[in-house]
């Protein structure tokens, strides 16, 4: 599949997606699910704080594009939260991590035996690298929306398709990055496996030599209810321009979700 990065405001408008984002809030909690809290997932071990406070996080990485709004809402009142600082990092088509690109991912976990106690959070990996793609932060405008430009996260032994992100709260601005506040929520994104699965087939997923993990044997996906932070996702014309994909995350900003 040819990709090109150039999703422009005309692209998005005829595709629909456009429209879509920025729905009047009245008509976006018209949805049953709107305005319900949004599960929490384990972070992972390929956090690493400080990011760039940036839209576009390719810096030329090869892959399908991916116009990605998060549009974050306060479960207590419904309403948008403004100035939330959301965290966004995902693996590249070859499954790697910028700050890890010599670190290979992690193979999924032995099961435990049967009556084991539940296992234990993932090691922390240590950065070995000073590489920045695929990695950002955004502020929440006055409608709760934050705009990341990307492309579709390729997959790695044990897991499928997805994209790690926080919601902070009460931090700052520090130069380039942002920095204090508490994180309200941590989770992963995911995409329709209808849509997302036969995309690894095309190039540069393809060249990734790696089984890929369908969503019912992703262990996240199935047991931390992946399928509520599952994304609405719609092609730019006829996807030869890549892909919109839009998140609801109704979070509670007065919530602790990791002492980090």
């Amino acid at each position: 599949m040819k990709t090109d990065h150039n999703l422009t405001r005309r692209t998005l408008l005829s595709s629909g997606l456009a429209a879509t984002a920025l729905l009047p809030l009245k008509a976006a909690l018209a949805r049953a699910d709107a305005c319900t809290l949004i599960p929490e997932q384990e972070l992972g071990p390929y956090y690493i704080p400080d990011e760039l406070v940036r839209s576009d996080i390719r810096e030329g990485k090869l892959g399908i594009p991916l116009d990605l709004r998060v549009h974050v809402l306060d479960i207590n009142t419904c309403r948008p939260l403004v100035g939330a600082a959301v965290d966004l990092w995902h693996c590249d088509a070859d499954g790697v991590y910028s700050g890890f690109d010599h670190v290979s991912t992690l193979p999924p976990p032995e099961p435990p035996p049967a009556g084991a106690l539940p296992a234990s959070a993932p090691p922390v990996q240590q950065p070995t690298d000073r590489l920045t793609f695929l990695r950002g932060i955004q502020l929440t405008d006055h409608h709760g929306l934050t705009r990341f430009r990307t492309i579709l996260p390729g997959c790695y032994p044990g897991r499928t398709n997805h994209i790690h992100f926080k919601v902070r709260l009460a931090g700052a601005l520090a130069g380039r990055t942002y920095r204090g506040g508490h994180v309200s929520h941590a989770g992963q994104i995911f995409f329709p496996e209808e849509i997302v699965a036969p995309l690894m087939r095309a190039d540069p997923y393809a060249l990734h030599q790696v089984e890929r993990t369908p969503q019912a044997e992703d262990s996240v996906y199935t047991r931390q209810n992946g399928r509520a932070s599952t994304v609405s996702m719609q092609p730019v014309l006829g996807g030869s321009r890549g892909f919109g994909a839009w998140l609801m995350a109704a979070v509670d900003p007065n919530g602790h979700a990791d002492p980090a």
